[in-house]
């Protein structure tokens, strides 16, 4: 599932090539990538783009990282 997903972005990075690479794969401007890496945040809207193209390209194994489960989140209710 895309939103249970978060990004590897030096893998990323790694599997287009690098930042042109990657920026050319996304239809962005490479400035854009760049940005990104810069501020250590991606947009969650591109993150989704991104998880969804490195699954078509074959590079979810490397580029795509699983959220843990946080146990911590189930509600509980006291009979």
């Amino acid at each position: 599932m895309i939103a249970a997903s978060t990004i590897n972005f030096d893998a990323a990075l790694a599997a287009y090539g690098g930042y042109s690479g990657l920026a050319r794969r996304l239809k962005l401007p490479l400035s854009t990538v760049h940005g990104w890496h810069q501020r250590g945040s991606i947009p969650m809207w591109r993150r989704k783009e991104i998880i969804a193209i490195a699954r078509r390209d074959g590079h979810a194994d490397t580029v795509v990282v699983p959220k843990k489960k946080n146990k911590r989140s189930k509600v509980r209710v006291r009979a």
